[in-house]
């Protein structure tokens, strides 16, 4: 039997009625207006943010000797190919 049709252990609806009279409405309150710069703090401090900052940079970061043979190996049908179509 699910926890959540135990009706042993549920308020009742009076019971609920006068426990949001007694502690207020169950929500958070609402924040105070932002400025610019605590928005861009909280954007900034957002995990996913620096992760995305982390791969632009390891991706515009200069190449490897290595890896710019390979990509010219891998370019160089393309560039043929290209050259036979444009005469």
């Amino acid at each position: 039997m699910p926890v959540y049709a135990d009706r042993a252990r549920r308020l009742s609806n009076e019971q609920a009625r006068e426990g949001s009279l007694r502690n207020g409405p169950g929500e958070l309150p609402a924040a105070g207006r932002r400025g610019a710069w605590g928005l861009l703090r909280d954007v900034v401090r957002e995990p996913m943010f620096l992760m995305v900052v982390a791969c632009g940079a390891t991706c515009t970061s200069p190449p490897h000797e290595a890896e710019g043979r390979r990509a010219d190996r891998l370019n160089r049908p393309l560039q043929e190919l290209q050259q036979m179509v444009a005469a």
